[in-house]
């Protein structure tokens, strides 16, 4: 299963996607993004792919985690991809990069998750929803990431977040709606992957 992430829009999530579901789930990485981290954290998962490189080699079992720009190689990741992750702020204001990414992606004619993260009350998803709908011209599941500083603790830690729920004790505790919401968008993801395969 190979999974691109991508948004034209940056700081909505996409590394912070990319990074847990690389340490919790196996994946491999590549990140093309010049002001990324990913590979720098992730040394021996991530490979950094220079935005000059013009063809990506195949992968599998990958995640492709995009800067926020539309790169010539995001065409070539798709087309090797089962499913497209795209992460984005759930507010009007910031809706308009997502809504350019929505334009190019749908041409490839590929599943696509929205990932509203950041969100604070469901409600604020809503209208949203019906823009984001309207652009693709056919109903969308949006997968909601409540705010939590869990998911930052464990990316600055640099592990999943799956480890810092099952470590035990008190802190534990703090991790677990986190690492409960991480497992539910694996399940979405891997049925997303189980329609295209059957």
């Amino acid at each position: 299963m190979n999974i691109t992430i991508c948004n034209f829009k940056g700081g909505v999530g996409k590394s912070l996607i990319a990074h847990q579901l690389i340490t919790s789930f196996g994946f491999d990485g590549v990140e093309i993004d010049p002001y990324g981290s990913l590979a720098e954290r992730l040394p021996d998962k991530v490979i950094k792919v220079d935005l000059s490189q013009r063809v990506l080699k195949k992968f599998k079992n990958t995640i492709f985690d995009f800067g926020g720009f539309n790169d010539i190689k995001i065409e070539q990741a798709i087309k090797q991809s089962q499913l497209i992750i795209i992460p984005f702020n759930a507010t009007i204001e910031t809706l308009q990069s997502t809504i350019d990414t929505v334009n190019i992606i749908k041409e490839f004619d590929k599943p696509i998750l929205f990932v509203a993260n950041m969100v604070q009350k469901a409600e604020d998803i809503e209208e949203v929803n019906v823009i984001i709908q309207d652009v693709l011209g056919f109903e969308c599941e949006i997968f909601i990431m409540p705010v939590s500083v869990a998911y930052q603790t464990a990316i600055n830690r640099n592990v999943s977040i799956l480890e810092l729920a099952n470590a035990g004790g008190l802190k534990a505790f703090a991790y677990k709606k986190a690492s409960a919401n991480l497992l539910e968008l694996k399940t979405i993801i891997d049925t997303y992957v189980y329609k295209v395969v059957f």
